[in-house]
This record gives structure tokens, C-alpha cells and sequence, in this order.
């Protein structure tokens, strides 16, 4: 092959797509590479641990859930099909998820491609496949996964499908698989009707179309919905916990986020709030109720602290600041800071797109389902924080990146020195004032993931590693007080007693009210004096 022919087949519409899909998937085998060993890989921990337990409760014959669970179930069974067609192995469920994040990657070109040109939609794809949270989170049991598939599925269908039965049948069918895999994007249902009529489409096809839509989406969700009502008499979509989330999200006390209250004594603490003060079982919407007026009476009582909140979350989030949990920390530092895809950050991102999103407003009608599916997530300003959370809008705030990018080139080509300057400074003053840190968020310890780790060796009867990590986490955090239980019970099954009755006392000395180190404290005295009898 000649170098004429070369590139004619590097510029042929079937390569790039193609190249774009094993870029992606390289880069993710390239970090794959690095974390296969990782226990924190090996043995799923905190929600990749829940969806790993219900996915195995699946395939033993439970296949209905008999309690509410904390997550929506599309997921769980995903990750159970692939245990049962390829065998068990988180390994299997990550290789899949590369393809699946692939093509993700294949489809955001073919959307920005339409939206703007083939060379944003190259810069789009390459950003797709190289942003490290995507990278990571790809390589775990993440529900988000298959749920960022879905929605760049869905907008593709609802922006470039032609305006007929199927479209919105379909449309309707995504988005209540998005739903019941992650029930983020809730709102966008009714977000579909306001597009629909911006569109200025006939009141009777408006309300022709949105019909097929929702009632399709519906019967996905219906289901669930059904399920649940026969577990708890309500119509929850999944334990939400969105009183919690809400009253964390809206609690100076918090910064917005529950970073920092992710597993132990401390989240057990928070989330028992309500059973304690209110002193018996609670339905989901009450359990929901109790933080919500908890949450208005904070409010109330702090108008000027909580407005300062929400605008510091608004600040944070659009200067591109980082809201990452203990795990996500560990594999950042362990792994991904010393390579190349750190570069692509969330900073970097958001401040482009922010510019990208101006720049597109001479041309809003081509932008507006986007506009639309942003607003329509704008609602997680008022709740917990967390990067990962933020998932769903990022295919397409890269879309904007990627067009301040586009817009910045032909300005430069063009000779229009006023748009680069517009851009060049905007992009200065953004990544200035990003720096700025109203939350006064820092990234958490490794203390909870040690923990985690911890949990995990001690399950399957690895003492030493439990031991390890256990001493790890108390290293980070001498007040875990969960760690000191959970080790003095390691020591307790071991006959250890004089180390058992030490961990309980130190987890003691923190809070003598705590309940589970008072119970073991008095098991093990009770232990110690049947020994010294028998002796």
C-alpha cells in the first residue's frame, strides 16, 4: 500500500470508527495491565461488592430481590448474565465493559460528527477514550457503565432518528433501561416533553409522539416499580436513600458531598438517624421524609450558609474540581498518576466545555436536545456530590469540549483574532479561578478502602492480609472504630483473647456508647473467664 492509499483508508469513513473502538479498548487493557493483582480488583469492594453478591444471589435461583435494594436491578442482572455465560470472574464482566465503553467512544464521534464536523468529532471520540475517570470506572463493577452506553444510545436515537413510531417506542425502551440501571437521568422523561415542544412540532404530534415515549417507558420501568410495591407496599424504583442524599447535599456541615462517610460506624451512625429518633420501622417514604425535614429546617435556620453552598457546588462543579471517593483516590495515586491519561482531567474538561457551551449558543437549535438533557441533570446540584455521580452528563459536556477545541482551530485558520482571544482568555481566567476552593473539599484517605480490603481478606479467611489492612486503615484513621471492632473479632474467633480485649477497649475509648465493640467487649471477658475455668 502505497502512502496515497494510506491515507485515503485512514480518512475513509469505516476506519476511523474502527481505530477509534481499538484505541479505546487498548488504553483500557493498558490499565487493566497494571491493576490485575490489585486485591481491591481482585475482590470486588463497596458497591462493586453489592452488585457482585446480588448477581451470584441471581444465579443461585433468587432471581426476584425480596427486599429493597439499594441499587435499581438492570445491572445486577447484566453482571449475572455474564457470570453464567462466561463464568464467574470480575474479570469477564471488565473485558465486556471495555467493549461496551468502546463503542461509547464510536458512537460520541458519530454524534458530534453530526452536530458539528468530522474534526471535533475525532477530538470527542480521543478525549472518550482517553479521560481517566472513564478509564478507571470502566474497570470496576460500576453500574454507571452500562448506563452511560444507554444514554449516549438514547440521545443519538431521539437527535438523528427520523420522527416516526419506531423512534420513540425505542427512545422510550432506553431510557427505562437507563432507569431501572441507574435512576439518575429520572427527570430527562419529562425533560423529553419540553423538548419535544421547543421543537415546534404540532400540538398533536407533541402529544402524539411524547405518548409512544413515555408509555414505552413505563412498561420498562413498571415492572420494578410493581416488584417493589410488593415488597414494601410503596412504589419506589430502588432504596433510594434520597432523603439522605438530599439532606447531605444541601448540609454545610457535609460540603455537599458524602465523600467522607462512605462505610463503618460512621455511615452506619448517619443512616440509623432516623430509626433512632422516630424509634420504629420506617417505610421508604418516611425514611425520605425524616431527612427532607431535616433538611428545610436546616435551611431555614442557615439561609445564608446554605446558599453559599449550592453556589460553591455550582462553582466546583463547572471549574471541573474532582469529588472522589476513598477507592477512586487509591487506584488514582497507585496507578493512574503516572500515566499518560492523567492529563485528561476533569478540570481540563468542564472549563473547555463551559467556553464550548457559549459558543454554541449562536447555534442553538442544533445543540437544543443537549442543552435539554443537561438541564435536566442540573437537579444533582442539590444532592451528594461524588465524580462518579456526575457520569452521565459527561459524554456530553466532552461533546461542547471538543467543539471549544473545533471553534478555537478555525479561529486561528480563519484569522478571526477576536474569537481567539475570546477563547484563549476565557480558558485562562476559568483554569485561574479554578484553583479557588469554596467547599474546601480535599480528597479522602485511603482509610475506607484499606477497610474494604480489610472486610474482604477477613471473609475468606486470609488472616494475615486482614491483619495488614486492618492496621493500615487504623494507621490513616486511629479513630476507625469499626476497624478496631472488626479486628478484635478477627483475634476473638482466633482464641487471642488478650489482643481482641484490646481492640474492643480502644474502640471503646473512642465511644464508650458504641454498641458493637460494648457487645464483643463483653463476649470476650465472658470467653477469657470460661478459659481460665477450664485451665
Amino acid at each position: 500500500m502505497n502512502k496515497t492509499d494510506f491515507l485515503k483508508t485512514f480518512k475513509s469513513e469505516k476506519f476511523i470508527p474502527f481505530a477509534i473502538f481499538i484505541f479505546a479498548f487498548l488504553a483500557r487493557i493498558w490499565f487493566l495491565a497494571l491493576i490485575r493483582r490489585d486485591p481491591a480488583f481482585i475482590m470486588p469492594i463497596v458497591d462493586s461488592l453489592e452488585f457482585d453478591i446480588w448477581a451470584c444471589d441471581i444465579l443461585n435461583g433468587n432471581l426476584l430481590w425480596t427486599q429493597l435494594q439499594s441499587h435499581t436491578p438492570l445491572y445486577a442482572y447484566f453482571v449475572a448474565g455474564i457470570y453464567k455465560i462466561f463464568g464467574y470472574g470480575v474479570l469477564n464482566v471488565i473485558l465486556l465493559q471495555y467493549l461496551i465503553a468502546s463503542a461509547g467512544c464510536v458512537l460520541i464521534y458519530f454524534i458530534t460528527k453530526q452536530l458539528v464536523n468530522k474534526t471535533a468529532a475525532i477530538i470527542s471520540s480521543i478525549f472518550m477514550a482517553t479521560y481517566w475517570f472513564f478509564i478507571y470506572v470502566q474497570s470496576f463493577i460500576f453500574s454507571e457503565n452500562l448506563s452511560l452506553l444507554l444514554n449516549i444510545v438514547l440521545i443519538y436515537i431521539l437527535d438523528f432518528m427520523k420522527d416516526d413510531i419506531k423512534k420513540y417506542i425505542f427512545s422510550g425502551i432506553i431510557l427505562g433501561l437507563s432507569v431501572i440501571c441507574r435512576p439518575d437521568i429520572l427527570l430527562f422523561a419529562l425533560f423529553i416533553l419540553i423538548w419535544l415542544t421547543l421543537r415546534r412540532l404540532t400540538v398533536k404530534k407533541v402529544v402524539y409522539f411524547y405518548s409512544l415515549f413515555i408509555l414505552s417507558f413505563l412498561i420498562i420501568i413498571g415492572p420494578v416499580l410493581w416488584r417493589n410495591y410488593l415488597i414494601s407496599g410503596e412504589f419506589p424504583l430502588l432504596r433510594t436513600q434520597v432523603g439522605a442524599s438530599f439532606y447531605q447535599g444541601n448540609n454545610p456541615d457535609f460540603k455537599g458531598t458524602s465523600i467522607n462517610l462512605e462505610i463503618g460506624k460512621d455511615w452506619e451512625d448517619f443512616i440509623a438517624t432516623p430509626y433512632r429518633q422516630l424509634k420504629h420501622e420506617l417505610k421508604e417514604s418516611e425514611f425520605n421524609n425524616f431527612f427532607m425535614k431535616e433538611t428545610f429546617k436546616i435551611i431555614k435556620k442557615q439561609p445564608i450558609s446554605w446558599l453559599k453552598l449550592i453556589a460553591g457546588k455550582v462553582f466546583s462543579i463547572l471549574t471541573g474540581r474532582d469529588f472522589l471517593r476513598s477507592e477512586d483516590v487509591y487506584f488514582y495515586d497507585n496507578y493512574m498518576a503516572e500515566m499518560p491519561f492523567r492529563a485528561v482531567s476533569t478540570r481540563l474538561i468542564f472549563i473547555l466545555a463551559v467556553v464550548g457551551i457559549v459558543l454554541s449558543l449562536q447555534r442553538p437549535k442544533q445543540f437544543l436536545l443537549l442543552y435539554t438533557f443537561l438541564i435536566s441533570e442540573a437537579f444533582i446540584i442539590f444532592f451528594s456530590i461524588k465524580t462518579r455521580y456526575l457520569m452521565p452528563i459527561l459524554p456530553f459536556i466532552i461533546i461542547f469540549y471538543s467543539y471549544a477545541i473545533y471553534s478555537l482551530f478555525e479561529s486561528f485558520k480563519n484569522k478571526k483574532t477576536a474569537l481567539s482571544l475570546f477563547i484563549i482568555l476565557s480558558v485562562c481566567l476559568l483554569n485561574l479561578v479554578s484553583f479557588f476552593n469554596p467547599l474546601k473539599v480535599t480528597y479522602p484517605s485511603l482509610a475506607e478502602t484499606y477497610f474494604a480490603i480489610a472486610k474482604n481478606y477477613h471473609s475468606r479467611g486470609n488472616i494475615n492480609e486482614a491483619v495488614d489492612f486492618y492496621s493500615r486503615t487504623i494507621h490513616l484513621n486511629p479513630r476507625h472504630i469499626s476497624a478496631y471492632n472488626d479486628l478484635g473479632v478477627l483475634f476473638l474467633n482466633l482464641e487471642d483473647y488478650e489482643k481482641a480485649l484490646s481492640c474492643f477497649e480502644k474502640a471503646l475509648s473512642i465511644d464508650k456508647n458504641t454498641i458493637k465493640p460494648q457487645l464483643n467487649y463483653k463476649l470476650c471477658q465472658e470467653l477469657m473467664s470460661e478459659k481460665k475455668k477450664d485451665k
